[in-house]
């Protein structure tokens, strides 16, 4: 298998080589047919025989594409929404590399050689979310289910995040940090009433979780959000990570926060992270 998607690989590198604006022999054209736009990929199975992948998009698609790049290209102020834009985008790159079966086909081949170190359960679990995957690709709903993960309350202004100066970058993404008998140690804390292991990246769950404040007697003190987080929660200079993040927590909880995107801070942050990533490993651990 791997000999054979070598060649073909060689062969897909070879036609691209070889393309002209004749387009009876395009490896991937574009056609525009009853105001659908759709990508046509041209490939050869081992036993030569020609196929055709059909990959669909809408004008919403395109739409949704151009705002992200206009947020890039921006410097501030144009951002690009997670459910409308990102999501949607991300979806149907993911769903039309998955339709070519390709990823498919390499995985299938990988995961089988790795049993040995990682054991036959976990080789048996990551094929079946493989099929999973390309089930939901195939049938066009990760799109939906991503904005299922992360819901509609945010927003990315990749412009204002590229703009700011390189050598600030890490202050922008680490926590903050403290000095301790030890040493300098980062400032962050969780919710486990046992202590955890250094292996360990979040608490078990729901056991031995319980809600409280954090960051006493700092400058991110923060209260209680009153939900079992088995996730760190985390400090920052900036918790917008240089501009990148708005969110609009009024979708989550319409008690506390006001129906506006806003640069997060510490507090906004770590119960947007809580709530979205630590509600997803408490369902799967």
């Amino acid at each position: 298998h791997a000999h054979a998607f070598g060649r073909h690989g060689r062969d897909f590198l070879d036609a691209i080589q070889a393309e002209t604006d004749d387009q009876t022999d395009d490896v991937i054209g574009y056609r525009e047919e009853s105001n659908k736009v759709y990508a046509a990929i041209k490939f050869k199975d081992e036993g030569g025989t020609p196929h055709q992948i059909r990959v669909e998009y809408s004008e919403s698609i395109i739409q949704s594409f151009e705002r992200i790049q206009s947020s890039y290209r921006s410097s501030g102020g144009i951002r690009a929404s997670w459910a409308q834009d990102l999501a949607p985008f991300f979806g149907f790159l993911v769903e039309g590399t998955f339709q070519s079966g390709v990823p498919t086909s390499i995985i299938e081949l990988v995961l089988p050689l790795l049993e040995d170190y990682i054991g036959p359960e976990i080789v048996g679990m990551a094929l079946g979310m493989i099929d999973s995957l390309t089930d939901m690709a195939t049938r066009g709903i990760l799109a939906g289910a991503m904005t299922m993960i992360i819901p509609d309350v945010l927003e990315l202004d990749f412009g204002k995040f590229f703009n700011n100066p390189p050598d600030q970058f890490l202050r922008l993404v680490m926590p903050a940090t403290v000095t301790a008998d030890s040493g300098t140690a980062l400032l962050i804390e969780y919710e486990c009433e046992d202590s955890l292991g250094p292996e360990d990246f979040f608490c078990p769950y729901p056991e031995a979780i319980s809600s409280a404040p954090h960051f006493l007697g700092t400058d991110y003190e923060i209260p209680d959000d009153y939900f079992e987080n088995p996730l760190p929660y985390l400090t920052a200079a900036d918790p917008s990570i240089g501009g990148l993040l708005y969110l609009n927590l009024y979708r989550m909880d319409r008690t506390q926060f006001a129906n506006e995107y806003v640069r997060p801070d510490v507090y906004q942050f770590n119960y947007f992270i809580g709530n979205v990533f630590g509600n997803l490993i408490g369902g799967l651990f």
